[in-house]
């Protein structure tokens, strides 16, 4: 996997932009840089294509290495607010379970109601967090 933050720092110190690709005889294509007066050249490519490549990645390529870096930074960041909701709903399930034995369940039929309900949403609860963070409620209660 590629350092981004290296990749950037590349970009950064390569000659400014913008560069353009132009074909010079229909032979030699070569990228440059325009100036206030004239233009600066940058490198020259028997190639078309490639000659566009390295035009068009001297801005492109930062854009898309800085919007990288920000979106992992936002994943990282919901992860840790996801992580931090579940276990206030997991403290908040616990409290509404142990309020509804010991309060509310009179009978064994409630209670095995109750126990399928309870099944339900520990399942619920499970899928959630595993899709979130990889880890079970059993492991959140061992953590």
């Amino acid at each position: 996997m590629r350092n981004l933050i290296n990749d950037l720092r590349i970009c950064q110190q390569a000659t400014d932009g913008p560069w353009y690709a132009y074909c010079e005889s229909g032979q030699f294509h070569h990228v440059d840089r325009k100036l206030e007066k004239g233009w600066e050249f940058i490198c020259q490519y028997a190639n078309k294509k490639d000659a566009e490549f390295i035009a068009e990645s001297r801005e492109g390529w930062q854009e898309a290495i800085e919007r990288a870096v920000t979106a992992e930074t936002e994943i990282v960041r919901l992860q840790h607010e996801l992580s931090e909701l579940f276990m206030n709903l997991l403290e908040e399930y616990e409290d509404a379970k142990t309020k509804v034995i010991y309060d509310r369940i009179d009978t064994h039929k409630e209670n095995e109601a109750f126990e399928e309900l309870n099944e339900e949403v520990e399942g619920y609860v499970n899928r959630m967090n595993g899709v979130l963070t990889g880890r079970t409620v059993e492991d959140v209660r061992n953590y």
